[in-house]
């Protein structure tokens, strides 16, 4: 028996799709992107969506933006770069919220997590 090392199971409109995207020239955060997220935002009840890559890369993060993760691996390495204005490492305007602050509304689906130094740090300082 042998088996295909790779193939493809594009169809047509797939293929259409991808090659819409090579003639925009926009390869990333695009016109479409925006839609999805619009999109999945309606579709899950949420304000906002942000899409992502796989997560195997960086993720830009706005000023005045919060990111957030929850793994279910054994292990993750998560990439962000934050888009400042001004120096890099401004630090004391940085801000943590606690996993579980009830202002953000996050139904993580886990009761005890384990947090990073930075987010056990906001978790005390909360209750």
């Amino acid at each position: 028996m042998n088996y295909s090392l790779a193939s493809s199971t594009w169809d047509g409109k797939e293929l259409k799709a991808i090659q819409a995207v090579i003639e925009s020239d926009i390869f990333t955060m695009g016109k479409k992107v925006a839609e999805f997220e619009k999109d999945f935002a309606q579709f899950v009840g949420a304000k906002y969506a942000v899409m992502t890559s796989s997560g195997s890369t960086a993720n830009l993060v706005p000023a005045g933006f919060g990111n957030a993760h929850l793994v279910r691996s054994r292990e993750a390495v998560y990439y962000y770069k934050c888009a400042y204005k001004g120096e890099y490492m401004d630090a004391e305007s940085q801000f943590t919220y606690a996993w579980n602050d009830e202002r953000i509304g996050i139904d993580w689906g886990i009761k005890n997590p384990i947090l990073s130094q930075r987010d056990v740090l906001a978790t005390r300082e909360k209750g």
